[in-house]
């Protein structure tokens, strides 16, 4: 987990899950357990171009099994930036002490090109 300081000094860390990738015809979710702690204040979600035009769903759960987000229909071959804003909440307000699962599903099967997934995540 990589650190910096915000405009108010805040420490930022950055949280960045092991790419993840699907090959021609596979649809399973993947899922990674990483360790986070503060609240979560961004999400860059980069997907590859699939030949399929398939969307994903990015669920982090608590290790009691809670949903503490989720969000349907981030687009492929796009990096999608969320952030947690005070007029609305892109992103919600969500934190987390400890390990939390992230799971990656994508809306079907990405084609002949395949397709990879990357995503940071920072906690301040």
């Amino acid at each position: 987990m990589a650190q910096m300081a915000n405009e108010v000094g805040q420490t930022i860390k950055t949280v960045v899950i092991p790419q993840k990738s699907w090959a021609n015809g596979v649809t399973d979710a993947l899922s990674e357990i990483v360790k986070v702690n503060g609240r979560c204040t961004q999400i860059e979600f980069k997907a590859s171009n699939a030949t399929n035009g398939i969307t994903f769903t990015l669920t982090a759960e608590s290790v009691l099994a809670g949903t503490l987000y989720t969000l349907a229909a981030i687009p492929e071959n796009a990096t999608t930036v969320l952030k947690l804003a005070v007029a609305t909440t892109d992103i919600g307000q969500w934190s987390a002490n400890g390990d939390v699962t992230f799971t990656i599903t994508p809306s079907g099967d990405p084609g002949a090109s395949g397709v990879n997934v990357d995503v940071h995540l920072q906690f301040e």
